[in-house]
């Protein structure tokens, strides 16, 4: 073969490995994959639909590839068939039959998308997502370290009490506000919903049971305000420190736990602190609608001296993912520590 010979043959096969290579697909280079679900925690055993969004500026033939894997191990995989018009887009359900996992167990999975064009090698398009398994009991074996953290009850709405009961929480009942002046040990936990506007006193209560030492977690209020400890015009003991977040709290408590959203479409705080004037007193009201924050901290400076008001709705999404009672167990946990220098966001 003569040197010109052999350089027409190099063209030849460069020309054919581009037109019959890999990524020779136009949609190679125009599709996307999105995850339509903002969550990634989901309970053991569980039946569970993800969906991801696939768009293609050019008409797109082929399949969705998935897999579910554990320690790099592939547990449950399957394709999707796709067909999807040119600069269309077409939402692709995956449905997933989670691991069991023991209690006190939490998995960490890997999920796994990729598009392939018809006779593609290679993905046009794919994503990866980490997935947390979590037991439904969040107390599992812990029955010995519930009875001590001694959990006194304000729950009106009484659904707080249900959920707890369920979950073998033991708690002290009460109903009478004025009983809380007496409260020196364990922790005091005011019920999901209960409206501090008609509850006179309670916020008092709530400020000086942590001034004394008594942890005490105020789980998302209804309407009503509560006058800021510190502030002018007041005669609240003092905190030593007051702290205001937003979402991001959830995942600096636990780096597993949803932040974005617990169900689909949903917010995950339903109630928002607005920081304003009331006749001469700075309070924080409660509202289900406008700005405001999700959280607030006053630290006292008495051992274990706390009060956490948490806006997220735990009790009402208890069953619609592990988030909610697992970050229960979390504000349980460093409530109850007996160190000051524990951190509490």
């Amino acid at each position: 073969m003569t040197r010109i010979e052999s350089a027409f043959a190099a063209v030849v096969l460069l020309a054919l490995a581009l037109v019959h290579g890999p990524s020779a697909s136009p949609a190679a280079e125009a599709a996307t994959i999105a995850p339509s679900e903002k969550w990634s925690n989901v309970f053991s055993g569980a039946d569970v639909t993800f969906h991801y969004v696939v768009r293609s500026d050019e008409a797109l033939a082929g399949r969705l590839n998935w897999s579910l894997s554990v320690d790099r191990r592939t547990v449950e995989h399957g394709q999707v068939p796709l067909n999807i018009p040119a600069d269309r887009a077409a939402e692709i359900a995956v449905p997933l039959k989670m691991p069991e996992v023991k209690p006190g167990v939490i998995l960490q999975a890997q999920l796994s998308a990729a598009v392939y064009p018809t006779g593609a090698r290679r993905p046009a398009a794919e994503h990866s997502k980490t997935v947390w398994i979590f037991p439904r009991d969040p107390f599992a074996e812990q029955s010995e370290w519930l009875k001590g953290l001694k959990i006194t009850l304000f729950d009106p709405e009484g659904k707080t009490a249900d959920v707890l009961e369920k979950v073998h929480v033991p708690v002290k009942f009460t109903k009478n506000i004025s009983a809380l002046d007496d409260l020196k040990e364990g922790m005091l936990v005011i019920g999901e919903g209960t409206a501090w506007r008609d509850y006179r006193g309670l916020g008092e209560a709530m400020v000086k049971a942590a001034a004394r030492g008594v942890p005490v977690l105020c789980l998302a209020p209804g309407d009503g305000w509560l006058v800021l400890p510190g502030s002018e015009g007041t005669d609240l003991p003092r905190p030593a420190g007051l702290t205001f977040r937003q979402e991001d709290v959830i995942t600096e408590l636990d780096k597993r736990l949803d932040a974005g959203a617990w169900t689909f479409g949903s917010r995950v705080a339903a109630i928002r602190l607005a920081i304003k004037s009331d006749r001469d007193q700075v309070v924080a009201a409660a509202a289900n609608d406008g700005p405001g924050w999700a959280w607030l901290n006053a630290r006292y400076a008495a051992p274990r001296g706390r009060l956490i008001i948490c806006c997220f709705p735990i009790i009402r999404q208890w069953e619609a993912s592990p988030a909610p009672r697992y970050l229960l167990v979390e504000l349980f946990r460093r409530l109850n520590a007996a160190a000051q220098s524990v951190s509490l966001p």
